[in-house]
């Protein structure tokens, strides 16, 4: 799990696409990452809501790309 976080965050340091399978765009994957992140800090006793309050915009950024 964590690994898979770590291999996100490395992507988007190193301004790599993540919304890509092959040729295609999808949100599939970005979508389980970002469902992962979520329960890892429930898991750790957090309410992802109130830690990511105002600075999460993954679910509008998803919502734009699946739009196209």
């Amino acid at each position: 799990m964590p690994l898979q976080v770590n291999e996100l965050r490395n992507r988007i340091a190193h301004h790599e696409p993540i919304c890509f399978d092959a040729a295609n765009i999808s949100t599939a994957k970005i979508q389980r990452r970002y469902n992962l992140i979520l329960d890892l800090l429930d898991w750790l006793g957090g309410n992802p809501n109130k830690i990511l309050y105002g600075i999460d915009r993954v679910r509008q950024a998803i919502a734009i790309v699946n739009a196209v």
